[in-house]
């Protein structure tokens, strides 16, 4: 059985080259009878499905976090485990019968940079071994997704990275590892009508009564408090316009708001 990658990251298919024969179109898919998709963009028409068999890794346990950005949005929902699954490729996205899972742990401060580097060590290592040992009867005898506990979430864009100060600081921290730089430009939120990009949080044991989520509690040189629905957050690195604010008593006072 002759397996081929195809992908669209060319640095991840130069690595997988070295033990996998790697392409990078479905024009050159005719010499494989299995072709394996990871990190692939593009829809498989139906009339590829019909002449060949496709797997698909993607970057969740499913049936959860089928669809787009799905590390980003386990992120923002602090999942603590993570994984990838190799799955068959059917019509519907992300939703054939499952031929095998990996998970990797990851830990309430890790950002999605470093989300990003461990999961690709686990990735290439976890492919090494189940394309290898792939056959015939593991294909067939994938076992269908439970639809009951399956969920998918969309692509996400730059509107979607506002903070929303009313949520807990446990969810605004989450918020801001899973979008820190350069993945994109970071969480932000509006200080006196200015976008302030949010790239560090610690959340604080202190809870600050009688005020109204994002105001300013308290500023420091290097770090500035500020109200949430829960415990205070602390915001630790902040940027505007991609340069980062070196000392924070010269740019925002105690009392004013985030928005």
């Amino acid at each position: 059985m002759k397996i081929g990658i195809l992908t669209n990251d060319d640095n991840l298919g130069n690595k997988l080259s070295k033990y996998f024969k790697v392409i990078f179109s479905t024009n050159n898919i005719k010499s494989f009878d299995v072709i394996v998709l990871i990190s692939y963009s593009k829809i498989i028409t139906k009339k590829l499905l019909n002449k060949k068999i496709f797997l698909n890794i993607h970057n969740s346990l499913l049936p959860k976090y089928r669809g787009l950005h799905a590390f980003t949005w386990a992120i923002i929902n602090g999942e603590k485990t993570l994984g990838y699954t190799l799955h068959r490729v059917t019509s519907h996205i992300d939703s054939g019968p499952i031929i095998s899972k990996v998970k990797f742990k990851i830990n309430k401060n890790e950002n999605i940079n470093n989300v990003f580097s461990k999961s690709e060590k686990v990735l290439i290592k976890w492919v090494k071994k189940e394309l290898r040992d792939l056959n015939l009867k593991k294909i067939k005898t994938a076992k269908k997704q439970n639809e009951h506990i399956s969920s998918y979430f969309r692509k996400r864009n730059e509107a979607d990275n506002l903070i929303l100060w009313t949520q807990k600081s446990s969810q605004i921290h989450n918020f801001v590892r899973a979008l820190k730089p350069p993945y994109t430009k970071g969480a932000f939120t509006y200080y006196k009508r200015k976008k302030i990009n949010v790239i560090g949080t610690k959340i604080m044991n202190s809870t600050s009564k009688g005020f109204k989520a994002g105001k300013i509690i308290d500023v420091s040189k290097k770090w500035i408090k500020v109200k949430t629905n829960t415990n205070d957050l602390l915001l630790t690195r902040v940027s505007v316009k991609g340069k980062v604010i070196l000392n924070f008593q010269t740019k925002f006072k105690i009392g004013s708001y985030f928005n």
